[in-house]
């Protein structure tokens, strides 16, 4: 089975940092306001409606706490409107 975003919606696979020992930090653990960036994820599936120039594979600059999340086979993603998408990272 595949997923599919509908509309003008993306479905985005978060992409977590990781510091140089390699320890994941989770956007919970993180209070300071200084730290509220942006969120990266990658883009697994854009819906037909959806008017600009990303593709599933790209990688985008978001909004922290956008989208809903859900669980699909294990695996956690977000819907995400277009209007929350900061841009593409290349």
């Amino acid at each position: 089975m595949t997923i599919q975003a509908l509309k003008d919606n993306l479905i985005v696979k978060p992409l977590y940092k990781k510091t140089e020992g390699s320890i994941i930090i989770p956007d919970s653990a993180v209070k300071h306001k200084q730290y509220d960036m942006s969120a990266y994820g990658l883009v697994v599936s854009v819906g037909k409606e959806y008017k600009y120039e990303i593709k599933a594979g790209d990688v985008i600059a978001f909004q922290k706490h956008e989208g809903k999340r859900f669980t699909y086979e294990g695996e956690t993603y977000l819907m995400m409107k277009s209007r929350w998408v900061h841009g593409k990272v290349s």
